[in-house]
């Protein structure tokens, strides 16, 4: 345990609050308790965060973040990455309906990183895979969602998976998963940002906002809405009103049909407790967003 006199003035603070919080919750959910006593109830309906992770079930939604980028990364992008990998993580396990997350071409340094500073990965409820998405899954069941493409993304299938590249573009490494995805035979497609807002900057996002917009938009079916939400206020977000509806990747010459059966990794339906680390249930402030895509 680390000495008192070994601890900041603010980590200090910040433990101080979070065992207020703690007190205040549990306080709260004796006195919900006992109204449910009063009232003639069952009281361990009242069930504690950890315990209601539990019976959370996943969705049909599956999201691959690749990290076959470890070539083109910096050392310093490569830490930032690993910090959006975390974001990302905590986000999905935070929803209350999470999705099937998979972390795939887990090797190299972002790999060597997570394993040397955080020693729990392996418990982490998430599919870590040293192979590459087309080893896992169908080919024509992919979509790799990249900002260079032509292709709109209309909605989300149960039946796809969407790929997110693992990288940190800074404006450098243009089409480079628009190439990936178009080398591979897998079709691809942007998030219809320019259908529903306008933005005084650059429509890129992180690793970590895309898994949000659409663990958010698989739940409200809402694009406007969701991007509205996740979109950072300094990019300035406009909605845009009467839209033209965006075209469906669906509509794309090179769709093609719906594989039932889903092979590869399986993820457990629910999740067993809250085991996670402290870093990845309320990660630090996010650092200035990288673009991607």
């Amino acid at each position: 345990k680390m000495e008192d006199n070994a601890i900041s003035p603010e980590r200090k603070e910040f433990l101080a609050k979070r065992k207020l919080e703690r007190e205040r919750k549990k306080l709260n959910r004796s006195i919900k308790k006992q109204q449910i006593l009063d009232e003639g109830g069952d009281p361990s309906l009242v069930l504690s965060r950890r315990k209601r992770k539990r019976n959370v079930e996943y969705t049909d939604l599956k999201i691959v973040i690749d990290l076959g980028f470890d070539d083109v990364l910096n050392d310093k992008e490569i830490k930032k990455m690993r910090l959006q990998l975390l974001y990302s993580y905590g986000a999905n396990f935070k929803n209350d309906n999470p999705c099937n997350l998979y972390f795939t071409d887990f090797n190299g340094r972002i790999a060597e990183q997570v394993k040397e500073k955080h020693k729990e990965w392996e418990n982490w409820k998430v599919n870590i895979d040293e192979r590459s998405y087309l080893d896992i899954f169908p080919n024509e069941d992919l979509i790799y969602l990249t900002a260079d493409s032509d292709n709109v993304l209309d909605t989300l299938e149960p039946s796809k998976v969407y790929i997110i590249g693992g990288m940190v573009d800074h404006n450098r490494l243009k089409n480079i998963t628009l190439n990936k995805a178009k080398s591979e035979g897998i079709r691809h497609a942007k998030l219809p940002i320019g259908h529903y807002l306008e933005m005084e900057s650059r429509k890129v996002l992180t690793v970590n906002q895309m898994v949000e917009i659409l663990l958010q938009y698989y739940e409200n079916s809402s694009w406007e809405q969701t991007l509205m939400d996740i979109i950072p206020s300094r990019k300035k977000p406009k909605s845009k009103k009467n839209s033209e509806p965006a075209k469906s990747v669906s509509e794309n010459e090179e769709s093609v049909s719906i594989i039932e059966n889903e092979p590869g990794v399986a993820l457990n339906q629910t999740i067993e407790g809250s085991d996670e680390p402290m870093a990845l249930l309320n990660p630090e402030p996010e650092p200035e967003p990288e673009p991607i895509l």
